[in-house]
């Protein structure tokens, strides 16, 4: 079974690399030969390295909320204005690396359109996230759903094949000691045959709920128990 913390942290490693990786390709075809600054190159990973962190944050809300078990009608509002507001957060938290690294100067973060921008930005980099998110977490409990389901009615058809067998067999049983008694020859041989079958099927499919009770008294092997009720009689 796959761990799930090990599952996620890889994801979220894995995926925000990416996004750095993609970020420093891109910003390598916009230098038009000039190549990209190592101070860039910094600065994109500590954004990518908060995104995590934000993205973790958000995360720890979504599941101390229950936001997963709400209704799309309430969940989208909560989705929308939770984006909204990392993105306008991340806008801030990048400024002090943006400022030391020289790739911003204060007058140029604080203006009103580089924080829309960028706040926009990043409010489209997490819903990307949170769509991942959501849509795996969805699968994943439908897939568990479906499989709960599943088990419940095997585990129902099985109870009610235990409960019902047995009094189909024995009652065959019945019929045949009676076959005997009144020395009916073919329809006892005709019923045993039937019954040993049925017999072998049911030992074979529930042998916790039959054999085991009947071991006591003939063995735990179906033949024994057969044997022992037709045993000779005094």
């Amino acid at each position: 079974m796959v761990n799930k913390d090990r599952l996620y942290w890889t994801l979220q490693a894995g995926g925000w690399a990416f996004y750095a990786g993609v970020q420093i390709l891109f910003s390598v075809f916009a230098s038009n030969g000039q190549g990209v600054s190592s101070q860039r190159v910094i600065f994109l990973f500590a954004e990518a390295l908060l995104c995590l962190l934000l993205s973790h944050i958000y995360r720890y809300v979504i599941n101390q909320r229950k936001w997963l078990t709400l209704g799309m009608a309430n969940l989208i509002p909560r989705v929308i204005l939770g984006v909204f507001f990392l993105g306008f957060v991340m806008c801030f938290l990048r400024l002090p690396f943006a400022i030391s690294l020289g790739i911003s100067s204060l007058d140029r973060a604080l203006d009103l359109q580089t924080i829309l921008v960028s706040s926009f930005f990043y409010t489209i980099i997490f819903s990307f996230w949170s769509a991942l998110y959501f849509i795996y977490n969805y699968f994943e409990r439908y897939n568990t759903s479906l499989k709960l389901e599943a088990s419940a009615k095997e585990i129902e058809l099985s109870n009610l094949k235990a409960q019902l067998n047995p009094h189909f067999i024995f009652n065959c049983l019945n019929a045949i000691n009676r076959f005997i008694l009144g020395h009916e020859t073919e329809a006892a041989s005709d019923g045993t045959l039937s019954c040993h079958i049925a017999f072998h099927r049911h030992v074979s499919v529930f042998p916790s709920a039959y054999c085991l009770d009947i071991g006591s008294r003939g063995g735990n092997h179906p033949d024994a128990a057969l044997r022992h009720y037709f045993r000779p009689r005094a």
